[in-house]
């Protein structure tokens, strides 16, 4: 079944609304998308899309693409057809845009954000364009683009500034916001074109009470209409039609009228179409009326006599979690291209669902709720969802979730790390873990068992077990090595292995650098003895990864050079009994500046030192 046309009108009607169409149309919200490209303006994307809601529209953002052309040709395309207008804003990166690869001949670069301001202009939607000054403060990236990617962008904001498209020039966030704010007569103008819904509206109530139209199709622009339908009273007299059936079950159970919403919703259900929600929606029902429990064994009987894997996949959502997740991606692996199952277990591995998530729970949660907005862009959710509201609201959802696990996105690749501590007999790997973890493992590579790190105690943590100790030791003589970490999370799952490098001479020479570093005020001192100045140089001594002590006096240009015995072995090794711990200098020396030199080459900066 092809997938009606995007929704483009959204509608907030209680049950209880009144039913004049006035106020009914009052209340169904103009679509705005916001196009902008999220390397250096997505904090400007959301100041626009909180000013819109202050303007009583819907802000639309699409943040994920696929790589080839062709799939985000339609995307776009999708996205803005339904909307009333775009918000384009205009910056100094280039961004994200479809591989030149798959570019048909002759077919120039454009980024995403380009794109979507070509495909506004083509369909006639109204476009705003926001240019963002040399001085916005954009946010910043840790690389520059590439120069191509730098002069496509710039050649584009020439061909803004030059063009006779009206555009407006904005120099802060404020700023923006306050464009935005002043675009009330703009936003009741578009909420005028909302309201010729108000005919689709009307047909559709005369529809109702001749019972002879297909009530999705009158309505298919408009999310939460059987809201609507339903404060007018829009219950269809002799159903025939599957949509007409399920029409009636919604407004039935708005009603509170659950006997007959029940009957409505098997009736549709003799029909066997491929569409996921009602399923959903009649499993709520029953799990209100008659349980978890109660609801399988109704159900079973409509998964039965269904012919189509969909009624199957529906099933498992009625089990306990754990058989229902091993269900699901059974039928993902069946079925890896159905959208809305994607969406649906990512739940079972969310933060809301579990109430604390590992980080194999969010990066479980992250990957499928990755690969349903991809298949949301390649039209692979829509077409299986009757009402097209549920999936505008599990995209925003979605779109939501996936900002706070970016936050987590090192700790999902690399969750371990060790720090290395060189000492006097040996090595001590400290474990740090990015969750909590019952038990932490090592090995040195190619050995046959991992060992046990320990607990600190018998006596439980703050999660009601004991503390693993999370540290382990090596011997001072240990070769280069590879070290692996395993660990038993919250859940008792088995985590790893882990690899960490074992590099003893460049773990030794980060740890002097870092201990020389910080104990700058100790590298020199000035001492008076025996009616003489000495400069002591005893700390910097001690360290076998420095090769040199340059010292200036009353300077800031350290030119001359200490002498630095030959010394074996790594970091803190003491001072040679044949060192020059100090020398004299005139009594009248007021400073004196020093740089330290290491064995790699690398230099410290000045530091002046007063007597």
């Amino acid at each position: 079944m092809d997938a009606p046309r995007p929704q483009r009108y959204q509608a907030f009607v209680s049950p209880e609304a009144s039913n004049d169409p006035d106020i009914i149309m009052e209340k169904i919200t103009p679509h705005v998308f916001i196009s902008a490209a999220s390397d250096d303006l997505r904090s400007a994307r959301h100041v626009v899309k909180d000013a819109l809601l202050t303007l009583g529209c819907h802000p639309i953002v699409q943040e994920h693409f696929e790589p080839d052309y062709r799939t985000v040709k339609d995307m776009i395309r999708g996205r803005i057809e339904g909307c009333h207008a775009v918000v384009h804003l205009i910056g100094k990166r280039y961004g994200g845009e479809p591989s030149p690869r798959s570019l048909p001949e002759g077919t120039p670069r454009r980024s995403w954000t380009q794109m979507e301001y070509d495909f506004a202009k083509a369909m006639g939607v109204k476009l705003y364009l926001f240019v963002c000054a040399d001085d916005y403060p954009y946010d910043q990236q840790p690389t520059p683009e590439p120069p191509d990617e730098v002069e496509l962008q710039q050649a584009y904001r020439r061909a803004i500034l030059d063009g006779a498209q009206l555009y407006t020039i904005v120099s802060s966030p404020e700023e923006l916001a306050l464009r935005i704010s002043e675009m009330r007569l703009e936003a009741a103008e578009l909420r005028k074109e909302v309201a010729k819904a108000r005919n689709q509206l009307s047909d559709a109530l005369e529809s109702v009470e001749s019972g002879q139209s297909k009530i999705l199709a009158g309505i298919a622009d408009l999310s939460h209409s059987f809201s609507a339908l339903s404060s007018a009273g829009g219950v269809i007299a002799g159903p025939k039609s599957p949509e007409q059936h399920y029409h009636n079950a919604r407004m039935f159970e708005l009603r509170g009228d659950y006997g007959n919403a029940r009957r409505a919703y098997l009736e549709y259900f003799r029909f066997d179409l491929d569409f996921l929600d009602p399923h959903l929606r009649f499993q709520q029902l029953l799990k209100v009326q008659e349980g978890r429990a109660g609801a399988r064994e109704t159900y079973g009987y409509i998964a039965e006599r269904a012919q189509g894997s969909i009624a199957r996949l529906a099933s498992y959502f009625l089990l306990e979690r754990d058989p229902r997740v091993e269900r699901v991606e059974a039928y993902l692996a069946e079925h890896p291209d159905f959208g809305p199952a994607h969406y649906l277990l990512s739940k079972d591995f969310s933060f809301e669902r579990l109430g604390q998530q590992t980080l194999g729970d969010k990066a479980r949660e992250k990957e499928l709720l990755e690969t349903f907005v991809r298949l949301d862009g390649q039209g692979k959710v829509a077409r299986w969802i009757l009402d097209k509201s549920e999936v505008a609201e599990w995209l925003e959802d979605a779109t939501s979730r996936l900002t706070g696990l970016k936050t987590s996105g090192h700790a999902l690749d690399q969750p371990v790390s060790v720090m290395w501590t060189a000492h006097n007999s040996g090595w001590t790997g400290s474990v740090q873990i990015a969750e909590p973890a019952k038990e932490i493992f090592w090995r040195k590579q190619g050995e046959p068992e991992f060992e046990s790190t320990g607990y600190f105690s018998s006596t439980p943590g703050p999660y009601g077990f004991p503390m693993p100790t999370p540290m382990f030791e090596l011997h001072r003589k240990t070769p280069p090595t590879t070290i692996e970490i395993q660990y038993l999370n919250l859940r008792g799952e088995l985590m790893g292995p882990y690899t960490s490098a074992f590099q003893p001479n460049q773990e030794s020479m980060l740890q002097t650098k870092r201990t020389i570093n910080m104990t700058k005020t100790g590298w020199v001192a000035f001492r008076d003895f025996d009616q003489k100045l000495l400069l002591y140089f005893t700390h910097l001594l001690c360290f076998a990864e420095v090769a040199e002590i340059r010292y200036g006096l009353d300077t800031e240009e350290p030119s001359l050079s200490h002498p630095v015995p030959e010394r074996e072995g790594v970091g803190m090794v003491g001072v040679p009994e044949d060192a020059i711990c100090y020398i004299e200098v005139p009594l009248q020396t007021k400073t004196a500046c020093v740089q330290v030199v290491f064995t790699d080459g690398e230099k410290t900066d000045v530091e002046v030192f007063y007597r």
